[in-house]
């Protein structure tokens, strides 16, 4: 008798197991859906859809909406090459045949050969205008919308919000000039004698400090050709020593103080995509957070952006290495959107093997001259050390396809640029 009423103990205990775990199953398979109010409460149901880092900022009272409003991404010229684009791996990693869009957009099998590579091409080659000024210039095509949130400070240039371990913040302002060379330049019909001139270089870049003081006026100028295995031209003028130095392109992986991440970390990664090797490492679902307007409202103490509204965003995660040895970040994991290749998040990994830093794009709707929502672009990014328990939180206001000239990047405007002469 005692055996059998032990027997049905058991039984009753097996039954109310595998009950709890049917239940739970069904709620984690239910997941996220749009319209769930994400915060302090049911902070676990963003598990394995943000980083640790944001989950514990959800933990400590962080709110948002999750919403089914798509991203739009690029014009629908630069959308139209994406899908046309006919675009073939050279055999130093380079491209033929790119004339312009993401490059293997209507083409890319995430089990095909080459196609970690190919997907750190679409990821480089996002859109991003024409060209574009952070700063908000008034007649450009697109441009984003400031905030009428009488309590958000606007700042005209990009502002880096620098956060120490104990919550204090250090203002660093820059301002940066770029032209994407014959990325977007779909959207216009180059002279053909321009179109030759061009056909070489693939971006220009400059970088000017306005604050804090002990760094004002230090000027960068990036120069990067299409030539698979030619290193970029980078240069720096350091104002106190009044003079420019060239910098190594090892030098990319610097950090640019005083915020906390790299000259390769920007719109997620900015490197040489056939200087790295690439490898598809998993694929998986995230939140990412946007916005409307801009500048977005800045938690003091806190690198992450507010955003009233989060949405779901299907990605691979690809992973990158350098092949200069010289190169300070060992591996690369970034987790790229599906339908459109937008980096979402990425994380810098030290020679341990162990995270270092996690990273985001802040995205933003951007608009037309009517006033209507073009796209949706990174215009910043946030990033947060593992390691230092340091941060960044960091807001481009961007203007793009403002008419900027190629004579704009060159050596002898690098001091002219530091005089604060070539701010627009």
């Amino acid at each position: 008798m005692l055996k059998d009423g032990w027997q049905i103990i058991k039984s009753l205990i097996v039954c109310l197991f595998t009950l709890i775990l049917f239940y739970n199953i069904t709620i984690a398979g239910e997941g996220i859906k749009a319209g769930d109010i994400i915060g302090q409460d049911n902070w676990e149901k963003a598990k394995g859809y943000v980083p640790e880092v944001v989950l514990k900022e959800i933990r400590d009272g962080y709110t948002f909406k999750v919403t089914a409003e798509p991203i739009i991404t690029g014009t629908p010229a630069f959308i139209k090459a994406s899908r046309e684009s006919r675009t073939k791996l050279g055999p130093d990693g380079g491209l033929e045949g790119y004339n312009g869009g993401i490059p293997f957009y209507n083409n890319f099998n995430p089990d095909g050969k080459d196609a970690a590579l190919k997907a750190g091409w679409n990821l480089y080659r996002t859109y991003f205008g024409d060209d574009s000024i952070y700063a908000l210039v008034p007649g450009s095509q697109f441009m984003t919308k400031k905030t009428t949130d009488p309590d958000i400070r606007y700042f005209p240039y990009s502002r880096r919000h620098c956060i120490d371990k104990y919550g204090n913040e250090r203002i660093s302002d820059i301002i940066s000039y770029e032209m994407q060379v014959a990325n977007s330049r779909v959207d216009e019909k180059l002279e053909p004698s321009l179109e030759k001139k061009l056909s070489a270089i693939n971006f220009y870049n400059s970088n000017t400090v306005l604050s804090p003081r002990d760094l004002a006026g230090t000027v960068t100028l990036q120069v990067r050709h299409w030539d698979a295995k030619k290193d970029d031209d980078f240069f720096i003028y350091i104002p106190s020593l009044r003079r420019i130095r060239r910098l190594p392109t090892s030098q990319r992986s610097a950090t640019r103080t005083p915020a906390d991440y790299t000259w390769d970390d920007v719109r997620g990664f900015s490197g040489k995509v056939p200087f790295f090797n690439w490898k598809i490492v998993g694929e998986g679902t995230c939140l990412v957070g946007r916005t409307k307007t801009v500048p977005t409202l800045h938690r003091k103490g806190s690198f992450l952006h507010v955003y009233k509204e989060w949405s779901l965003h299907d990605y691979y995660a690809v992973q990158n290495s350098p092949k200069d040895t010289a190169y300070k970040i060992p591996k690369r994991i970034l987790w790229v959107s599906k339908d459109a290749f937008d980096p979402l998040y990425w994380f810098l990994y030290d020679k341990k093997g162990e995270l270092w830093r996690s990273l985001a794009t802040a995205y933003a709707a951007f608009y037309d001259t009517a006033g209507k929502v073009a796209f949706h672009l990174g215009y910043g990014l946030w990033v947060y050390d593992e390691q230092t328990l340091t941060s960044t939180n960091a807001e481009c206001n961007s203007s793009l396809n403002t008419g900027l000239e190629v004579g704009f990047f060159s050596l002898s405007n690098l001091i002219t640029s530091s005089r604060g002469q070539m701010l627009r």
